[in-house]
């Protein structure tokens, strides 16, 4: 073991001076024994598959590109194309990023899902089809997912309720965008508001308790 006289100290480092007074020390290295752990790099799960699916959707747009180009060059399709691939990267990118939480994962795709169906319909020509049709039944649809999957992963209420009033929320704007005219085809946005609007209702009815614990918990009220 090397040793410092002038410090009193052990020294186990590789050093050849003592590292507090840059003195000559004494002894040699015993061993090869590291003093600090070697740190193993961490191996995320999905890393390779989101890697791969990078990859096929970079290739995707080249390839479409270059098709376009090639033999229809007057009509310039391969720009939806790309978007679309664009979209489902960012879905994709969203879904893995928020695996682990199931519900919340549902609340950020409902809302990824309803700006992309606007972009789609702004860049197509903006004929509403996103708000009469697209937000009404995404909303019922996540509103459903979560009813399943807090069933089958037997979530405690204090687990879900949050995200069951953040997406029973979501559902009553399209009753808003009705109501000041944005929306023209009425029946989904009816059914989907009345739907969501009675779930709330019976969020508060049979989880009164609950529910006020929670929104006391995030919003202080």
């Amino acid at each position: 073991m090397k040793y410092c006289e002038k410090c009193k100290v052990e020294i186990r480092t590789s050093h050849e001076k003592c590292p507090l007074c840059q003195g000559v020390i004494q002894g040699e290295k015993e061993g090869t024994e590291e003093i600090f752990p070697e740190i193993k790099e961490k191996n995320y799960p999905g890393v390779l598959f989101f890697q791969c699916f990078t990859f096929i959707c970079i290739a995707v747009g080249v390839v479409s590109a270059m098709i376009n180009y090639i033999f229809t060059p007057s009509l310039q399709w391969c720009f939806y194309a790309i978007a679309g691939v664009i979209c489902i990267w960012v879905c994709t990118a969203v879904g893995l990023l928020k695996r682990r939480n199931l519900l919340k994962n549902a609340i950020w795709q409902e809302i990824i899902i309803a700006f992309i169906s606007f972009g789609w319909d702004a860049f197509t020509g903006w004929h509403k089809w996103s708000f009469h049709y697209v937000l009404p039944c995404i909303c019922i649809v996540t509103v459903l997912f979560m009813i399943v999957i807090s069933i089958i992963q037997k979530l405690k209420p204090q687990e879900y309720m949050i995200y069951f009033m953040i997406a029973g929320g979501l559902g009553l704007l399209p009753i808003v965008f009705l109501w000041i005219g944005i929306v023209k085809v009425e029946y989904p946005s009816i059914l989907c508001s009345g739907f969501c609007f009675l779930f709330l209702i019976g969020l508060l009815l049979f989880r009164y308790h609950i529910v006020m614990t929670e929104l006391h918990k995030k919003f202080h009220i």
